[in-house]
């Protein structure tokens, strides 16, 4: 849905890459020649104003994953906050976020991030059971919850899809009906308004490709 449904726009530079260093500039002119082909301006500005407004809370998914070099560029990240800021969205009303706390820290997120750009993830880090609701690790048998993480939304409980697959035991119980719900992240339900996706084709050991 929406006023450009299935349009899909492809741009190219020649000195977008050179190596693995990736030119802003460049970056810069295939941002703003894709967003101005996708709604027909000349204008990037007037491009990014016509899905962006003052007031907005905007998220902003990555791809931490493929380290080192196949993840959502900081590159690519910085124009997309700067397209939404001239689109008068303010800095603080963006959000970076991905799944997993500990894959920002490895993909070196942290060190790229405009300071007052918030970030956050919907849980700690990959566990088997993906049972804990806030998003932060489970506790062991005889022994407490580590510590409370900051930058974790967790999951939210009322909004979720159920799945025919689960785990076998011991990772699930089969008397738990929790193991087939996949739940929505409250970054998603309560955090953000719109959120934009900057995906990066690879391989995927359950569904074969995935961006």
């Amino acid at each position: 849905p929406g006023p450009y449904a299935g349009r899909v726009m492809e741009v190219a530079h020649s000195g977008s890459v050179s190596g693995v260093q990736r030119n802003r500039d460049a970056v810069k002119a295939m941002v703003d020649r894709g967003m101005k082909e996708l709604v027909g301006s000349d204008d990037a500005v007037e491009a990014w104003r016509s899905f962006f407004k003052p007031g907005d809370r905007v998220g902003i998914k990555v791809v931490p994953v493929g380290k080192p070099d196949a993840i959502s560029s900081p590159e690519l990240i910085w124009e997309v906050i700067e397209g939404l800021k001239s689109a008068g969205v303010r800095a603080r009303d963006i959000l970076v976020f991905e799944r997993y706390r500990n894959e920002f820290f490895d993909a070196k997120y942290l060190e790229h991030l405009p300071p007052e750009i918030h970030w956050e993830a919907s849980s700690v880090q990959y566990d088997e059971a993906q049972l804990e609701i806030d998003g932060q690790m489970p506790g062991t048998p005889g022994k407490p919850r580590s510590p409370r993480l900051d930058h974790v939304a967790g999951y939210d409980r009322e909004v979720f899809r159920e799945l025919a697959y689960c785990q076998p035991a011991p990772h699930h119980d089969p008397n738990d009906d929790r193991r087939f719900r996949s739940h929505l992240s409250k970054i998603i339900t309560q955090r953000v308004d719109k959120f934009i996706s900057i995906p990066v084709l690879k391989d995927h050991r359950s569904a074969g490709v995935t961006l």
